[in-house]
């Protein structure tokens, strides 16, 4: 299906929409017979045209996944229809501290993640902020957990999940959970919500236990790229360590705190960028370890 201007309409969704849209107006109007063949013609690039201006609206424009909103209205209308599958909740790890290289390097983690779930084969996917929202028709939540770990895996022994720009391997946090209807839908995403964030506050947990271990040079450089990232340091002697950091890097690197109490974002951009590599790898060890428990623990819940 070719669009105005006879390009290929590579888009499957839009061609879809296009095609059907096409057919209804055709059927709904008396053309003569010698004329039909022309006249769909006019049809189908109005209706292409107009699809794909709905798709642009539908979709997010960094990683051409459809928004999170429009993922759950079409997932929806799937379990209406007699369907049944499983849902996968994904968290791009530290969006913020791949944006620390750039904004584009942050983009093409997000573009990475996207292609991940697309080359996976999940018939919906959509995202909101650094989340993204998945649905696979037709497969167990076992089944789909051990295929998905499996492709996620070979993924990255071939390399394919690395940010070529930085040369650090894309993390993500991630959970899923079987669904059968709408109702049923909004119940179990509240519920990956959930789970992803215990999971993150696990892995961050572990980061800080990690930057304790760390050499004295870069320990404090590693402790407030943590905290400036986002994290809210639980009570107790870690945290104690880390907010101690904090002015002692400020000092070094002669960055003041904005209005809101927060340094100032060119202090992420300040700490040598080996220190922020360094970073990325404990982050990597800690989410292994911490989705190394949490798949014993699925394990041992079906056994």
């Amino acid at each position: 299906m070719s669009d105005l201007n006879n390009e290929l309409v590579e888009d499957k969704d839009v061609a879809h929409d296009a095609a059907v849209l096409t057919n209804k107006l055709i059927d709904k109007t008396h053309v003569p017979e010698g004329q039909r063949s022309q006249y769909s013609k006019l049809v189908e690039d109005i209706a292409i045209d107009n699809a794909e201006r709905i798709s642009k609206l539908e979709r997010d424009q960094v990683t051409g996944v459809l928004l999170e909103n429009v993922a759950r209205e079409r997932i929806a209308k799937r379990l209406e229809s007699g369907d049944r599958g499983t849902l996968l909740v994904m968290d791009l790890v530290a969006l913020k501290h791949l944006n620390t290289f750039s904004i584009e390097t942050g983009n093409q983690g997000l573009k990475l993640t996207a292609e991940l779930l697309k080359s996976f084969g999940f018939d919906d996917i959509g995202r909101k902020g650094d989340e993204f929202y998945c649905f696979k028709v037709g497969i167990g939540r076992q089944e789909l957990r051990g295929k998905f770990k499996e492709f996620v895996h070979e993924k990255m022994q071939k390399g394919e999940m690395e940010i070529g720009s930085v040369g650090i391997s894309l993390l993500t946090y991630w959970d899923c959970g079987e669904v059968g209807s709408p109702g049923e839908m909004d119940k179990r995403i509240s519920e990956l919500d959930a789970s992803v964030i215990d999971l993150k506050k696990r892995v961050q947990n572990t980061i800080l236990q990690k930057i304790e271990q760390e050499p004295e040079e870069t320990r404090e450089d590693l402790g407030v790229l943590n905290l400036n990232i986002g994290l809210r340091v639980e009570e107790g002697p870690i945290a104690a360590f880390i907010n101690s950091l904090k002015p002692k890097v400020l000092e070094k690197y002669g960055i003041k705190i904005n209005e809101g109490g927060m340094p100032e974002m060119g202090l992420l951009q300040k700490i040598p960028r080996a220190v922020r590599s360094r970073f990325h790898e404990l982050q990597r060890e800690a989410l292994d370890e911490v989705m190394e428990v949490n798949e014993e623990k699925a394990q041992r819940a079906v056994t």
